[in-house]
C-alpha cells in the first residue's frame, strides 16, 4: 500500500511538474510576443512620421515645381532663326542659362528645406539601427 501511495503522489508529482512546465513555456512566450509587439509599434510609429515627414516635403517640392518656369526652350522668333551660326550659339548658351537656372533654383529649394529633411534622416538611422540589433 506504502508503494502505491508513493508511485501515486510521484504521478502527481510529475503532472504538477508538466503543469509547471507548460505554464513557464506560456509566460516565456507571451514576453517574447510582447517584446515582438512593441518593436512593431516603433516601426508603426517610425513609418507613420516618415510618411508625415514626406508628406511635407513632398507639399514644399509641388509648390516648388509649381513655381519653376515650365518653358525652358528659348524664343526662336525668326529674327534669331535668321541670323545663322552666331543665333545657333545663342540658342544654345541661352538654354543652358535656362538649365543652369532651374538647376540653381533647384539646389537653393534643397538648401532652405534641409532641415525639413533632418527628422526623416534621424527616422532612417534610428530603423537601421533597430534592424541592425534585431539581425
Amino acid at each position: 500500500m506504502l508503494v502505491e501511495l508513493n508511485s501515486e503522489a510521484q504521478m502527481k508529482k510529475l503532472n504538477l511538474l508538466k503543469e509547471s512546465l507548460t505554464q513557464k513555456t506560456a509566460l516565456v512566450e507571451a514576453d517574447r510576443l510582447s517584446e515582438a509587439n512593441a518593436r512593431l509599434t516603433d516601426v508603426g510609429i517610425s513609418l507613420h512620421k516618415q510618411g508625415q515627414v514626406l508628406d511635407q516635403v513632398q507639399q514644399h517640392s509641388q509648390r516648388f515645381i509649381d513655381e519653376a518656369p515650365s518653358n525652358t526652350r528659348p524664343d526662336r522668333s525668326g529674327a534669331t532663326q535668321s541670323l545663322g551660326g552666331d543665333s545657333q550659339k545663342t540658342l544654345n548658351l541661352l538654354r543652358r542659362k535656362k538649365r543652369l537656372e532651374s538647376i540653381l533654383k533647384k539646389l537653393s529649394f534643397l538648401v532652405e528645406n534641409r532641415s525639413n529633411l533632418e527628422p526623416l534622416q534621424q527616422t532612417i538611422k534610428l530603423q537601421e539601427e533597430r534592424l541592425g540589433r534585431s539581425r
